[in-house]
This record gives C-alpha cells, structure tokens and sequence, in this order.
C-alpha cells in the first residue's frame, strides 16, 4: 500500500515539474534529536473532512491530484485502476466523486460497457450514475446516496462482492441501452417489452439452427446484440451459455455451448467477412479454455476488428489453417501495405496477416 502512494505522488510531482512548476528542495532535518513538547506536534490531517461539499482536483483530466481522506487511498487507488481501463473526463470524474461509498463500489463492480472507446464511455457512466446508482434507494434509507461521499468517509471500504439492487422497469425506461439521455422518452408498456423479449427469444433459436439466415441482416444483428446487453443488465437474460472451463469443439455442438451475445457476434463476424469465419469454424480443433466464453468473446472482436479494417487473402488463410497451432489476430510483425511478415519467421507465422482497407 505504501509503495502504490509513493508511485503514485511520484507521478504527480513528475507531471508537476513537466509542466513549469517549481519544485523547492526540502533539507534533512539535523542528526541530533531533538525532544518537542507533545502539545506542539500536529496531530494528523489538519482536512476538515466533514465540512467539505466537493473534493478538491487542481485537474479535473488527472486523478492523481484528487485529494481524499486518508482512510480513502485504497478506494482512490481503486479509481486510478478503473480509470485505466476506462478512461474518464472531467465531468464523468466528478460526477464519481458526487457518490457514497457503498454506491462507489456499486459503480467499480458492475459498470461494464461493451466498448471502452472514451466518447462512448463516458455518456454511458453519466447515464448509469444519474438514473440507476443514485436513485437506488434500499431497505431501511429514508433517501438514496445519503451519508458522507468516499472520499471523506472515515469509514471508506472496497468490497468487490457488492451488488447493486436489479432495476425496476421505469429506470429502464430511462435509460438507454448503451448510454445516453432518454429522460423525453416514453416508456414502453409491458405488453410491449413481452412481446420484444419473445421475438428476442425467437431471432436466437433461429440464429442457434442457421446461424446465416438471410433473414437477419447486419443491423439486424446489432440491434440484438444491444438487446442481448439491455435484458443482461435488467437480469431477465441471466448468464447463459457453459460456465467456466469448456472446449473449442466442432460448430455444431459449440453453438449450444456459448452465450447469446458471443452466438450473435459470431453471426456479425460471419456477415462481415465470410471467409474470414468459414476458416475458423471449419478449423475448431477441440482445445480447451479455462474460460471458454470470455476466450471465444475475445477472440471473435479481435477478427471483426480485423475483417472491418483490413482485407484478408484467401491464400493467406490457407497457409494460416496448414498451422498446427493458430492465434486469430493479426500479426504484430504485419506489413499493413502489401500484407506480408516482417519477421524472420514469416514462413512459419501462426499470427494473420491482412492489408489495410483503401
């Protein structure tokens, strides 16, 4: 813990000295002690926690420079890593200083966006904070968010096990499927969300026997994809397919193995580069995943990714199949120009390569 608060300090006072400021050279006190009475040593943080209404940040664009109490560091330390992988401005940082500590670990434990793009998450954690983290009001609270913010609470704590109560249906309604204001729009009836989630149902049956049915076009797909998140989200789609450990076998027993949102991403891989999937599912070779859902998810946005910038060659996908072992992504060593190896093992690469999309 002591080492984390040094880095971190440490890149601030480095970010600090980038940027013009005059850092003022502290001399060693002298060797020789020396007694001070007891009633003039400071007595811990002289902060007037409890007073203060908004946590002070000299950067709203750096979290380094957010100032909490210290029994704090740990849930701040917790921002910085979340920060990481999400990437937050200045408005949606403020607004996770604005939370209690409880629904501050209601935040890191289940914000979970499809895409971690910067102008994508951040209307979606806004939108999550304002119309579900903050009007959760359970058993026993007169109103919701009450108490100190964390990081003024002397009490501050991480629990990774926290979960937030499930959504009713009007906060639903209020919020969009993936991120947005939606506080003008009406909400549906039951009547018509029994109906969506049935004709969900349906598109992945039919999708589970033929997974190129014509009947299904490519924003088709998408829209069920956003579906497939929504109803995750409300619990009524609990978390299907095989849990945990599982194999890469042949298509016809893996499809009934697998998500809903992993089915529906191999039918858009299949809709965006049909060669590109006829190669990979023709050559599922029964390997094992300790995770086998997260692996296959990965590995499936990687190759869209892939088949949506770059234009793979028939012949190089043959030669990629002829490997023993294969890795689905495109090769660090790719020449992006004429789609070949640069490395000295190019003959034997196990990566893909592909040119880039004019």
């Amino acid at each position: 813990m002591v080492l984390r608060v040094w880095r971190t300090e440490l890149r601030a006072t480095s970010r600090y000295k980038y940027n013009g400021g005059i850092l003022h050279k502290k001399m060693p006190g002298s060797p020789t002690p020396a007694l001070v009475a007891q009633a003039n040593v400071a007595q811990g943080d002289p902060t007037q926690w409890d007073q203060l209404t908004v946590a002070h940040c000299s950067d709203q664009n750096d979290v380094t420079t957010l100032r909490v109490r210290p029994e704090a560091q740990p849930l701040k330390i917790a921002l910085m890593n979340f920060m990481d992988i999400y990437p937050l401005d200045g408005k949606a940082l403020f607004t996770m200083t604005t939370l209690n500590t409880k629904n501050f670990n209601y935040v890191l434990n289940t914000f979970a966006p499809t895409n971690s793009n910067a102008d994508e998450v951040n209307p979606k954690i806004m939108t999550f904070i304002k119309r579900y983290i903050r009007n959760t009001c359970e058993e026993g609270e007169t109103q919701p968010n009450q108490g100190p913010k964390w990081w003024q609470d002397v009490n501050a704590y991480l629990d990774p096990n926290l979960r937030p109560p499930l959504p009713t249906a009007d906060m639903m309604a209020q919020m969009e499927e993936e991120g947005g204001d939606t506080q003008h729009k009406r909400a549906r009836s039951q009547h018509e969300q029994d109906e969506a989630w049935a004709s969900f149902q349906l598109s992945i049956v039919e999708l589970i026997e033929d997974i190129g049915d014509q009947n299904y076009a490519m924003q088709d797909i998408n829209y069920l994809m956003k579906r497939s998140v929504g109803y995750h989200k409300t619990g009524m789609l609990p978390d299907d397919g095989q849990d945990g450990h599982g194999r890469f076998r042949q298509w016809q027993y893996l499809k009934n193995d697998i998500s809903c949102l992993n089915l529906l991403k191999c039918a858009k891989l299949l809709r965006t580069n049909e060669e590109l999937w006829e190669f990979w599912h023709r050559g599922l070779d029964d390997r094992e995943a300790r995770h086998l859902n997260a692996l296959l998810g990965q590995e499936i946005d990687k190759m869209i990714i892939l088949a949506t910038y770059y234009d793979i060659d028939r012949m190089e996908l043959q030669r990629h199949s002829e490997n023993h072992t294969r890795y689905w992504k495109l090769c660090p060593s790719n020449n992006e120009w004429d789609g070949t190896c640069d490395s000295p093992h190019a003959a034997r690469c196990r990566h893909l390569h592909a040119t880039l999309k004019k």
